[in-house]
């Protein structure tokens, strides 16, 4: 199925491949955080495991260490799925309930934010009678090209809010950062929009996509 606004099977394949470079290009913008996602339950799980073996203790002390361990573990899994059902999400359009598909992306976001030391703040009040016909993965590298783009760009703001509403047979999220973000990120979320036909507008500090409500 093609993306909403490509027509015909040439310009669905140009479109579909414009998504799919896109999505690389974003993922290569979440190494940092994501290593960093990795990286933190990893070294709790070596330093337990070291502690362990240095220290012993009684089966209840080793048994709440070996929580700890499997606490982390789940933490990795968690995020290696997020990143996993991005990468791998076909690119077709779905009808989808708005405020779902905005909670998902910006709880990957947040997944991979912290390295970023980045406060995210939301407020969904689309309402759960608000559908959208998209592809949902083109929602998720728009918003995710504002908010995580490689260390330097996206919002360098310490605090950032995300609302969704509608207006005029428009679901909307706005993203609301002190501060201008930098060119360049701003240039790739306005590509994704167009390749998957919704709109993006920004002016100044405020930047909003916009799609039309599914009845």
């Amino acid at each position: 199925m093609s993306a909403p606004g490509i027509g015909g099977d040439d310009r669905f394949v140009s479109g579909e491949r414009a998504l799919e470079d896109l999505r690389l290009e974003t993922l290569g913008s979440l190494l940092p955080g994501l290593i960093h996602e990795i990286n933190n339950p990893l070294s709790a799980i070596l330093g337990t495991i070291e502690f362990v073996n240095e220290i012993g203790g009684d089966a209840e002390s080793v048994k709440t260490q070996l929580h700890r361990i499997q606490d982390c573990a789940l933490e990795i899994r968690g995020t290696s799925k997020l990143v996993s059902n991005f990468v791998s999400e076909p690119l077709e359009r779905r009808r989808l309930v708005f405020d779902a598909l905005v909670e998902e992306s910006v709880h990957l976001a947040q997944t991979v934010v912290v390295s970023r030391a980045i406060e995210i703040t939301t407020q969904y009040k689309a309402g759960d009678d608000t559908f959208v016909e998209i592809v949902p993965n083109a929602v998720k590298q728009a918003i995710l090209g504002l908010l995580l783009w490689a260390p330097g760009s996206g919002f360098t703001a310490s605090a950032v809010d995300i609302s969704t509403f509608v207006e005029a047979g428009e679901a909307i999220v706005r993203v609301v950062a002190p501060g201008n973000p930098p060119a360049r990120p701003l240039a790739l979320t306005a590509q994704v929009a167009a390749v998957g036909g919704f709109r993006f507008v920004h002016t100044g500090n405020v930047a909003e996509l916009r799609i039309a409500t599914s009845a």
